[in-house]
């Protein structure tokens, strides 16, 4: 991934030239958010720039809604096929990077009556 920054002021792409660069030109320093969580957020999508790079985050977050609207029991059984489902998306959309992505469904209700 980040191939416009692998080779000196070139694009790696098939065959281009492949000189060594004298630096790492990527930075290895995460992006980092933190958000208060709420009871109100029903899931969290943890991605690299693979996903984020080509998918908008209302884009992504209708998607996880529609796929666990979908999900016969309700109760994200299947969240890797919902992640898989936004990796096969980025591609679908163009993106070259490598994709991660984690999905993460809250069942606040759940807790809250396992705990009274």
């Amino acid at each position: 991934g980040d191939l416009e920054y692998k080779v000196e002021g070139r694009r790696l792409l098939d065959g281009v030239d492949k000189t060594p660069i004298a630096a790492d030109l990527v930075s290895h320093k995460p992006d980092v958010l933190s958000v208060r969580l709420t009871t109100d957020m029903s899931f969290i999508v943890l991605a690299s720039d693979g996903l984020w790079d080509v998918v908008s985050k209302p884009e992504a977050a209708r998607h996880v809604r529609e796929w666990l609207r979908r999900d016969e029991r309700g109760r994200g059984e299947h969240l890797s096929g919902c992640a898989q489902s936004l990796v096969d998306l980025a591609r679908r959309v163009g993106s070259a990077d490598d994709v991660t992505v984690v999905v993460i469904q809250f069942r606040w209700q759940e807790a809250h009556s396992v705990h009274k």
